[in-house]
């Protein structure tokens, strides 16, 4: 619950969105909703189900309410129910990105400087978007790691894992939204080192360039944004930590190495394609390891479908996503941080 909680309050600082997995639906979006109405109105929070809402005005149109005053405003909580399970066609895909690019003004450079009080265009309204909101899937995690679109995907700052204990009672405690503001103003003032920047790069182009990113490069190798991703988390982490400190805050190795892993176990998924996936043709996956190069070049199939099983993921509970993930785990050992 307190995990929970934490990447809640991160994500709110931070203003961004996150996803969520749970061995139990129901107990998940229970946990979820008491830490939200802690700290918010009932009114703020809304759930939609992507199965019976799942085109761009449909999730649109649930997203905003009418205030008080009769105007049309943004729920400062979406939860989002049945993410995984949504065939994304084209048109599923389309919608779901142009609300996430609604809501960051397409984050243009000319935009990221453009008051929070210009109202949005979000389906048939004209919205201001609230100081404090995100968007939450929550999604079952089942015996594979959930398969979703790689530019859905990015959309989301990291997993959350949540593995409901049935012999603990569910308590949540409020969530300051005074120091989830106060943390957003100290982010920027926290300082990081170019030793730290290019320890991020490295990790970059090592996970970019192992072996198994060849094999599904679109949803394997991190993107630039990943890069800012992971400072942007460790920055928040330091300043959630330190809301009230007036000493001068900076970035160390260790965080970094953390919140690589945070993001790094969400993005980095190699088996999220058509060609090795667990149930594919085996043939198949014999043609196509011998027909490319670098790393692969003169492998044996025997060995080659070894080393594929090793690195499946695998369910753990104690991971930041309930999953295993090796490729991560290699390349921090790979890359040492700077001293």
């Amino acid at each position: 619950m307190e995990n929970l909680r934490t990447a809640f309050s991160l994500a709110l600082a931070a203003n961004k969105h996150i996803a969520i997995h749970t061995d139990d639906y129901a107990e998940c979006v229970l946990a979820l909703k008491s830490i939200v109405l802690a700290s918010f109105s009932p009114d703020d929070v809304v759930e939609i189900d992507l199965q019976e809402c799942h085109t761009y005005e449909e999730i649109a149109n649930k997203m905003v309410r009418k205030s008080e005053r009769n105007l049309p405003e943004l729920h400062k909580v979406v939860i989002w129910k049945n993410l995984e399970t949504l065939e994304l066609s084209l048109r599923v895909k389309s919608g779901i990105l142009k609300i996430f690019d609604e809501i960051e003004r397409y984050d243009k450079l000319s935009s990221r400087n453009v008051s929070r009080n210009e109202p949005i265009s979000l389906g048939n309204a004209q919205v201001i978007l609230p100081d404090l909101f995100m968007i939450v899937p929550v999604m079952d995690a089942g015996a594979e790691f959930p398969k979703l679109h790689r530019q859905v995907k990015d959309r989301f700052w990291f997993c959350q894992s949540h593995y409901h204990t049935y012999s603990q009672e569910i308590l949540a405690t409020e969530i300051s939204l005074k120091d989830v503001l106060a943390a957003r103003k100290l982010i920027p003032t926290v300082y990081t080192n170019p030793e730290i920047q290019e320890y991020v790069c490295l990790l970059m182009v090592f996970t970019r360039s192992h072996r198994l990113c060849s094999l599904a490069p679109l949803t394997t190798r991190p993107t630039l944004r990943a890069a800012e991703n992971i400072l942007l988390l460790a920055k928040t982490l330091v300043a959630w930590a330190n809301v009230g400190n007036t000493q001068k805050l900076f970035l160390t190795p260790d965080f970094v190495k953390i919140l690589y892993r945070k993001i790094g176990y969400w993005l980095v998924d190699w088996e999220t394609n058509q060609v090795f996936e667990r149930k594919g043709s085996s043939h198949r996956k014999r043609t196509e390891i011998s027909l490319l190069t670098g790393d692969w070049y003169g492998s044996e199939w025997a060995c080659v479908e070894k080393y594929l099983e090793e690195f499946r993921a695998e369910p753990d509970p104690n991971s930041t996503t309930g999953f295993t993930n090796r490729i991560v785990e290699d390349v921090l050992k790979s890359v040492l941080p700077p001293l």
